[in-house]
């Protein structure tokens, strides 16, 4: 599991840990406010949400590249990766745009227009993003090229949705909703909305371990 810390700017870094929690590890410091990091397996590469950049790196820390892709006055705040696409997807919200780009840094293109948020994720078995746009207080998804984006889940008060997983056994989306301390999911296509887990102290990310 690959996961961002930071409590100030310029302190940030990504850690690493065993499906089990086991053998927690710092792989890379020195960052300024990560809020995401994506991982390439083909390539062994990771992809970090940090300020106006996207960085690169090995998987084990190695190899850092700052500035592998940067938006001018830009604040990242999530990042995927595809393997269908072979692209990697980021959440740029000052001028509210999500972006994708090859993953050597280059082709950089805006992918949907007018998107605000803190989380998206990758459905490569349905070929599908999920992602939290505050514009449309929701979870969206969309198509991988960006097309027929779609509401598909409420949140209250505004905030929810900084993190997000797929349960493709059940074919369950999940997301947080951070600020009133939820787990919700709903089938693939937000019906049968329903809280699995309340009382938490404001959850973010997440992941499902089959």
């Amino acid at each position: 599991i690959y996961f961002c810390d930071f409590e100030n700017t310029n302190n940030g870094k990504i850690l690493r840990m065993n499906l089990d929690g086991t053998n927690i590890e710092e792989v890379l410091t020195g960052l300024g406010s990560p809020y995401g990091v994506a991982i390439n397996h083909a390539e062994g590469k990771m992809y970090i949400a940090d300020g106006a950049n996207v960085s690169r790196a090995n998987l084990d820390g190695t190899g850092f590249e700052k500035q592998f892709v940067n938006i001018s006055g830009g604040a990242m705040r999530a990042i995927g990766f595809s393997t269908k696409t072979n692209l990697i997807y980021f959440y740029e919200v000052n001028d509210e745009y999500m972006y994708v780009a090859k993953p050597n840094g280059t082709g950089v293109e805006q992918l949907i227009e007018g998107a605000y948020g803190y989380g998206l994720y990758i459905d490569d078995v349905n070929e599908k993003i999920y992602y939290d746009d505050r514009n449309n207080a929701g979870l969206m998804r969309a198509n991988l090229d960006g097309t027929n984006p779609v509401k598909i889940a409420s949140f209250s008060g505004n905030r929810g949705g900084y993190g997000m997983a797929v349960d493709h056994d059940e074919n369950k989306i999940y997301w947080s909703e951070t600020n009133l301390g939820n787990i919700k999911r709903a089938n693939l296509d937000g019906t049968e909305p329903e809280t699995v887990r309340s009382g938490l102290s404001n959850p973010r990310g997440m992941f499902i371990k089959h």
